[in-house]
């Protein structure tokens, strides 16, 4: 086991997600792909009812490409933390739906950590676990 896929989704689980990965690869001397996808559809927006004292109700949607930014941004600075610590290590950002990349690079791996679910209220149950389990089938 020398590639290890960590899946870097800027959730709670996010710091011990990418330590986990990085412990791993450090003991096998293996090299740590730290992967963010940009998948704004995967990201559940939150919605709040104001303005009832006005006699009438608006919604205010949370700005999802924002919520996305600030998603990666912490996947980065999680992946920084330990990057130095790590002889062969990358990260990898990338746009589009999540569990199809998950698939498509987690074939190549040897080893996937991903965050335990339900733990997000925004993502409370992400797709590229179900896909990471039953879609990556099919490696030689």
């Amino acid at each position: 086991m020398k590639s290890i896929l960590a899946i870097a989704d800027g959730g709670p689980t996010l710091e011990a997600t990418v330590a986990a990965g990085a412990f791993v690869a450090g003991l096998v001397e293996g090299h740590l792909d730290v992967l963010h996808v940009r998948d704004s559809a995967s990201v559940i927006s939150n919605l709040a009812v104001v303005g009832a004292e006005s006699g009438g109700a608006a919604l205010v949607i949370e700005d999802r490409q924002g919520t996305v930014a600030e998603r990666a941004a912490r996947a980065r600075r999680a992946y920084d933390a330990f990057a130095a610590l790590l002889a062969r290590s990358d990260f990898v950002d990338r746009d589009g739906n999540e569990a199809a990349i998950v698939v498509e690079l987690g074939r190549v791996s040897d080893l996937l950590v991903v965050g335990r679910p339900r733990l997000d209220a925004r993502k409370p149950e992400p797709t590229y676990v179900r896909a990471a389990i039953y879609d990556r089938r099919g490696r030689s």
